[in-house]
């Protein structure tokens, strides 16, 4: 789907981005705010999230809130979704980006890492996809 098509579906432009504050997820979130959308970010790095909000701020989001929040804590996630959609009435689009990673030898990677993985990427997009906003 191109931006304008996004922009053409969903005109309230209100959309969550998890893992927000820098990589995949800042780089969407710059190109909706230059598109006007208003947007909530939740990451877990507080200073990031700040410096997010003012640069997409001023890339032309009319509103760009922030979270910190463990995409891993689904009642933390839950709150933020339905903070922001409660404010804006609603919610269009939700992209979910936040990831982590180790560094190392793959066949040496234990077990509790893979696990910690698995929980801030993939369950975590999960849970914040399922969430449907409380409003």
């Amino acid at each position: 789907m191109s931006l304008a098509a996004l922009d053409s579906r969903f005109p309230k432009k209100r959309a969550v981005i998890t893992g927000g504050a820098s990589g995949l997820g800042l780089a969407a979130a710059e190109l909706l705010a230059a598109r006007g959308w208003n947007l909530a970010l939740l990451d877990r790095d507080e200073a990031r999230l700040a410096t997010a909000a003012r640069d997409l701020a001023s890339r032309g989001s009319p509103q760009c809130e922030t979270a910190v929040v463990d995409t891993t804590d689904e009642a933390a996630v839950r709150s933020a979704i339905d903070a922001f959609a409660g404010r804006f009435g609603g919610l269009d689009f939700a992209l979910n980006s936040a990831g982590v990673a180790v560094a190392g030898d793959l066949l040496e990677t234990p077990v509790a890492d893979w696990q910690w993985i698995f929980a801030s990427t993939s369950w975590a997009s999960c849970t914040a996809t399922a969430l449907k906003p409380r409003t």
